[in-house]
C-alpha cells in the first residue's frame, strides 16, 4: 500500500496481489483520492475506530451505488440526523439497557450500522472486492493508522478537519460566542 499525505487530500494506492487471467483487462488494484475533510466527515458519521478503519470502509463501499429513496434520503441522512440529535441530547434514553446492550443498540449506532450496510460494509467485516486482492482488510488500515500517526502535518490536518465537521452542529450563537 502506498499513501500520499497532501495539503488538502490523501491518495491511497493498494496494487493487486493477484492472478492476472489471460485475455482479461490488467487489473490495477484500488487507487482512492480523498479529502481529509470528507475522511474526517465518514469517520465521525460511521463512527469508526481510526482514520485506517475509514480508509478501509471508503474503499470497501467504491462499487456499492448509493441508494436514494423516493423522499430524497440516501444511506448518509439517517447517519447526519442521528448524530445531530445525539450531539442535541435529544436522542431516546437508553437507561433500561446494560452498558453493553446500549452501546450496541442506541440510535446513533443502529444509525450508523444501518449506513455501514448500505454502502455495502460492516464495522466487523469487510465484503470480499472481486477483482482486488488484499493481504487482510486489518492490515489496509493498520498500515494507513501507522502513515498517518507518522506524519505530523497529516495528523494535524484530520485533526482540524474532525473538528470543523463538528462545528455544522453547534448551535450559531454558541459557535459565534466561542470565536
Amino acid at each position: 500500500m502506498d499513501t500520499e499525505f497532501g495539503a488538502t487530500q490523501i491518495t491511497v494506492t493498494i496494487p493487486y496481489e493477484g492472478e492476472q487471467a489471460e485475455g482479461e483487462p490488467t487489473n490495477m488494484g484500488q487507487v482512492l483520492h480523498t479529502t481529509y475533510d470528507a475522511l474526517a466527515a465518514w469517520g465521525e458519521l460511521l463512527g469508526s475506530q481510526s482514520p485506517g478503519q475509514t480508509i478501509q470502509i471508503m474503499l470497501d463501499s467504491a462499487t456499492t451505488p448509493e441508494q436514494v429513496d423516493e423522499d430524497g434520503r440516501n444511506p448518509w441522512t439517517i447517519a447526519y440526523e442521528s448524530l445531530d440529535a445525539a450531539l442535541s441530547d435529544t436522542v431516546a434514553p437508553t437507561m433500561v439497557l446494560t452498558a453493553d446492550e446500549a452501546s450496541l443498540n442506541d440510535p446513533l449506532t443502529a444509525a450508523q450500522q444501518r449506513t455501514l450496510s448500505a454502502l455495502g460494509a460492516t464495522t466487523t467485516t469487510r465484503p470480499a472486492r472481486a477483482r482486488s486482492k488484499r493481504s487482510t482488510d486489518t492490515s489496509v488500515a493498520a498500515m494507513f493508522d501507522m502513515a498517518i500517526a507518522e506524519d505530523s502535518t497529516a495528523s494535524a490536518a484530520l485533526n482540524q478537519a474532525q473538528e470543523q465537521f463538528y462545528q455544522q452542529f453547534m448551535p450559531e450563537e454558541r459557535n459565534n460566542n466561542e470565536r
